[in-house]
């Protein structure tokens, strides 16, 4: 930390006094020791940035833009990864008519459509009622009210059994022991 010292002391002995300032010793620090712009390398680590499950739209856009840090990466470039990162119902919806130019423009969007403020399984896991969370679809047999859950769903895929939810046994109708399949089109449930 003495050079850096050291060296702006210099350096500010011979600048006129209108160009002793603030923001002059900030581009000089980062011009001096500041990371070396390299374009393709960010957009390689704006690529490898992946949306973690049950990060905000919000979060995922601020955490791309720091990846990029100094570097003059293009809008599209971000705004591609974006969508690319979203899932299959709110990519389609966010690019339908009126698409957005910007990053930010895409992020509000989304957050229109998908809200997670209206996420029912977030908030049953926040009052502490049993839901299930898994990244791909398969059947999670569950304690509780919820019955059993298939989170992720694609299709209704289901066995016949499982959608006939009463079957007959000598002319007298009777429940099956699950009574309820609730499907989720959010495989992170988040």
């Amino acid at each position: 930390m003495e050079d850096v010292s050291r060296w702006w002391v210099n350096m500010n002995r011979r600048l006129p006094k209108r160009h002793r300032t603030w923001t002059k010793l900030k581009k000089s620090l980062l011009r001096r020791y500041g990371e070396r712009e390299d374009k393709s390398a960010a957009e390689w680590r704006v690529s490898m940035r992946p949306m973690m499950p049950g990060e905000m739209y919000a979060d995922f856009a601020a955490g791309l833009r720091d990846v990029v840090g100094r570097n003059n990466v293009s809008g599209r470039v971000l705004l591609a990864l974006y969508y690319r990162c979203l899932d299959k119902a709110t990519r389609k919806l966010v690019r339908q008519e009126l698409r957005a130019e910007t990053l930010e423009g895409a992020v509000d969007k989304s957050t229109e459509i998908d809200d997670p403020m209206d996420n029912v399984a977030q908030g049953m896991m926040n009052i502490g009622l049993p839901w299930a969370t898994v990244p791909r679809p398969y059947l999670i047999p569950m304690v509780g009210t919820t019955g059993q859950t298939i989170p992720g769903i694609g299709g209704m895929g289901l066995s016949s059994g499982m959608l006939n939810n009463a079957s007959t046994n000598g002319g007298t109708i009777t429940r099956k022991d699950m009574e309820h399949v609730a499907l989720s089109t959010n495989p992170q449930c988040v």
